[in-house]
């Protein structure tokens, strides 16, 4: 859960079943997308700590030669189920 000043985390969405890094969480949406799971880390309390956890997930898969498409987003803050 989110408090204070911990705003940052690194977010996934990968096709069902899909392996994922051992330290992210499977949420629910609000608005689900076929076939597809979102994964988010812990929160990070700035923004660099959350690049070096998204820099781990790059190379969790390009260790496995999976290929994905990666990028950096800072956006407000969307509602999520548990």
């Amino acid at each position: 859960m989110r408090s204070g000043n911990v705003a940052f985390r690194v977010a996934l969405l990968v096709p069902v079943g899909f392996d994922v890094p051992i330290d992210l969480k499977k949420l629910k949406m609000r608005d689900a997308i076929a076939d597809r799971e979102f994964y988010v880390s812990r929160w990070f309390p700035e923004v660099l700590a959350a690049k070096h956890a998204m820099d781990d997930v790059a190379r969790y898969y390009a260790e496995r030669r999976v290929k994905f498409l990666f990028f950096r987003e800072i956006r407000p803050i969307t509602a999520t189920l548990a």
